[in-house]
């Protein structure tokens, strides 16, 4: 069978990345895979506790993937990253953290 199955995110709140001001990127909500009827996954679980900035999640980071072959054809393809904050928010942290004269 062919079945989209969503990915859900945890351990944003201890994400260095996302502490340091970067921002979680979804790439992919789903995940279009082919499964038996009786292996079908309810979910994709993907822990970013550990992501710093430029860290990216990848099919081979999920959990729930046995028994499952996605139809992506990329090798290894990506599900989400941890972009860097644009300039403006890092210019304004550094303002906010400037000693006033």
């Amino acid at each position: 069978m062919t079945v989209e199955v969503s990915v859900h995110f945890s351990g944003e709140e201890k994400a260095p990345g996302i502490k340091r001001g970067g921002v979680l990127n979804i790439v992919r909500h789903t995940v279009e895979v082919e499964a038996d009827a009786e292996h079908i996954p309810e979910f994709f679980t993907v822990d970013l506790s550990a992501l710093d900035i430029n860290d990216n999640v990848r099919w081979e980071d999920l959990k729930g993937t046995e028994n499952v072959t996605p139809l992506v054809h990329i090798p290894n393809f990506v599900i989400a990253t941890i972009a860097a904050p644009s300039v403006d928010e890092a210019d304004e942290a550094a303002e906010a953290e400037a000693p006033s004269a």
